[in-house]
Parts: structure tokens; C-alpha cells; sequence
């Protein structure tokens, strides 16, 4: 299954049958990346009364509940509003839902105090003079079996980019919501 999609005058095919998938898969009792201690990844049927939603269990359907921590479980995206002083809802900014993105691997730098950090000139290098649409983080190192380890974060900040590490941070107008490097005033906006 292909597609076809043209952006600023340039056409480019898509093989929607041969995804890249950079993620962590969040599988239950499995060593996933953890954040501050924030409580496991985990699927539990619904029960009601003498109802069971798990069909190894006699039910006669699958119907469970998850319990998630988006930050703190798993790989996951981020947006403005993680780092937002006001409380932002994604759904209420975006007017838009399909980008040209960037992926870029960057391994953070260890700081004085022990923190991993991508810096802004990392992001600018990255970047260089192309407009970037959407900008997806993909931190180094990146060894194969890295869903397998169970990373877990705690005793240091995330491997991140902060509102307190970068410039001339402030929120973008509403028109727009999504967050972006500005290259004149060296950090996001």
C-alpha cells in the first residue's frame, strides 16, 4: 500500500506497509523504562460481580482497564504543555494534524550535576536551515535491546530540553499551539 503525498512542490512516496517504529512497546511484567518511580505499566480485566473481561479467565470477552503513566512509563511524545507553566491541552491548540517531521538522534550531554541534557545548539546543528514542522527526539545511545533493560530515571532530571535550559522560551500564539525552535532568538517559542 503506497501514498502519495506532495509538500512544497516535492512529491514523495510512502510504503504504509513498511512502518519505522521507534517506540518502546509498554508490555505488561516486562522491563520497560521507568521514570521517578512512577507506579508499573500494567492491564487488569474489568470484573463486575461474577463478570470476568479476560477471556483466559472463562470471560467471554476481553475488556480491560489500563493503568498508564505517560511520563512516566515507556517511551512517549511531548508537546508544549510538559514543560508549560499554565495547564495546555493539546486538542484545544492544534489546528493541524499532519506534519513533515524531522527525526533526529542526539546523544544528551552529561551536565556538572550529573543531569543528561540536549542543548539547543544540538537541536540547531540537527536542524540546520530547513523548515521543521514537527522535530521527533530520538535519544542515543540506542542499542538494540534498549526495550529490554528496563531503563529507570530517578536520581537525575530526564534526558530533556526544558523551559529553564533553553532561551527565549514562551508559548507560541494560540494560532498555531505546537511548539518550535526559533533559530533568531535561540530557543523555543
Amino acid at each position: 500500500m503506497e501514498a502519495l503525498v506532495t509538500i512544497d512542490q516535492n512529491r514523495y512516496r510512502a510504503d504504509l506497509l513498511q512502518p519505522v517504529d521507534i517506540s518502546i512497546p509498554l508490555v505488561p511484567d516486562a522491563p520497560v523504562p521507568n521514570a521517578y518511580y512512577a507506579p508499573p505499566f500494567r492491564i487488569d480485566p474489568v470484573r463486575m460481580g461474577t463478570f470476568v473481561g479476560d477471556t483466559r479467565q472463562g470471560g467471554a470477552v476481553n475488556y480491560v482497564n489500563v493503568y498508564l503513566n505517560p511520563h512516566g512509563n515507556g517511551t512517549h511524545t511531548e508537546c508544549y504543555g510538559h514543560i508549560a507553566l499554565e495547564r495546555v491541552s493539546l486538542h484545544h491548540c492544534l489546528r493541524q494534524f499532519h506534519f513533515t517531521a524531522r527525526l533526529v538522534s542526539l546523544l544528551p550531554v552529561r551536565q556538572e550535576n550529573g543531569d543528561l541534557v540536549i542543548q539547543a545548539d544540538q537541536l540547531i546543528e540537527a536542524i540546520g536551515d530547513s523548515r521543521v514542522e514537527a522535530l521527533v527526539i530520538r535519544t542515543l545511545p540506542n542499542h538494540p535491546d534498549k526495550g529490554q533493560q528496563g531503563l529507570v530515571w530517578y536520581e537525575s532530571a530526564l534526558p530533556g530540553s526544558g523551559r529553564d535550559r533553553l532561551p527565549g522560551c514562551s508559548r507560541r500564539p494560540a494560532s498555531s499551539g505546537r511548539p518550535a525552535l526559533d533559530r533568531s532568538g535561540g530557543g523555543w517559542w
